[in-house]
């Protein structure tokens, strides 16, 4: 019994696992290794990130989520030299996910 639940365990890995690379794949936004915080205030959220030097930044998207809900929206177009946000429209005691994405003077995508 044991060893089924384990090759169960294995098996939902995989399969994951192969979900992710399929979707990276196919996805055309490079992930980047960064600091990134995040400051919590009265109301609102304010986000700080940095980018590679190697990274010629057109602009910055920032996208935002609320927990439940089902898709991310964008809430913000920023220029590439701005490596901060203030979300001020937050309601106490939700969650929030954000993502950040910049976009190089080439047209790739880089997910902070």
């Amino acid at each position: 019994m044991i060893n089924v639940t384990k090759n169960i365990k294995k098996a939902c890995f995989v399969v994951i696992w192969l979900s992710c690379l399929i979707r990276a794949e196919n996805s055309n936004e490079i992930a980047i290794s960064t600091d990134f915080s995040v400051y919590n205030g009265e109301g609102s959220i304010l986000l700080h990130w940095s980018i590679p030097d190697s990274i010629k930044g057109k602009n910055t998207i920032i996208y935002s989520q609320k927990f439940g809900d089902k898709e991310f929206k964008e809430i913000a177009v920023l220029p590439s030299e701005t490596l901060f946000f203030l979300e001020t429209n937050c309601d106490p005691g939700e969650r929030y996910f954000y993502k950040i994405v910049v976009q190089d003077i080439q047209g790739k995508f880089f997910t902070v």
